[in-house]
């Protein structure tokens, strides 16, 4: 398909099979971040695993900022049919109130409060209702599958086989170190350059 078709593809689309997409493009992330996991010593890890959920607790996020949108088609009987459906599994997911405000407050912003100041993680999470437990931030994740698989397998389905192949992956131009040697190589070329600015001005 080239450019310009693809482009007008999106131009034509409807707000619901906007949503479709992005629904989809997100959980498609989010099972991938699940699947890290598969194996049970990578769970056992510490470092994945807190990398990891942090990463799952932003798509739901986004997952639930599109989720709205979609709740304000609802004066279309087919798309309140849909979210009376999907409710069980995203109830469960507004049920943690301070999502959002840990996501803006922690994972995606400097760690401040409004004022500015820097605020620790156990005020943070003491006034925000958010999940510290890994299992449980693995089960938002699934919660949000669960929604999907409502719009895209069950209710939309036709909407979604009809615009899926927008979500194949493009051709994006090649940018930044290729190889993990690359990377060492120039990561020994930054702490060198640092060690010579630490002495020069001792």
């Amino acid at each position: 398909m080239t450019n310009s078709t693809q482009g007008k593809n999106i131009a034509n689309l409807t707000p619901l099979q906007e949503s479709i997409l992005i629904l989809a493009s997100i959980t498609a992330q989010i099972e991938w971040a699940i699947s890290s996991f598969k194996k049970k010593e990578q769970f056992m890890d510490e470092d994945l695993k807190r990398t990891v959920c942090h990463h799952i607790h932003i798509l739901i996020c986004s997952y639930l900022e599109e989720w709205k949108r979609l709740e304000h088609l609802g004066s279309d009987e087919e798309v309140r049919k849909t979210l009376y459906c999907a409710e069980p599994a995203i109830s469960r997911l507004k049920r943690w109130t301070g999502l959002h405000r840990v996501r803006s407050q922690f994972l995606v912003h400097p760690q401040r409060d409004k004022r500015g100041k820097f605020m620790p993680l156990s005020q943070l999470y003491s006034e925000f209702n958010a999940p510290t437990a890994y299992a449980e931030i693995i089960a938002l994740g699934t919660y949000a599958i669960q929604a999907s698989y409502v719009v895209l397998n069950k209710r939309h389905r036709k909407d979604y086989e009809l615009i899926k192949h927008l979500l194949k992956p493009e051709e994006f131009p090649s940018r930044g170190s290729r190889t993990l040697g690359e990377v060492q190589a120039e990561s020994r070329r930054v702490a060198e350059e640092i060690t010579q600015r630490l002495h020069s001005i001792t």
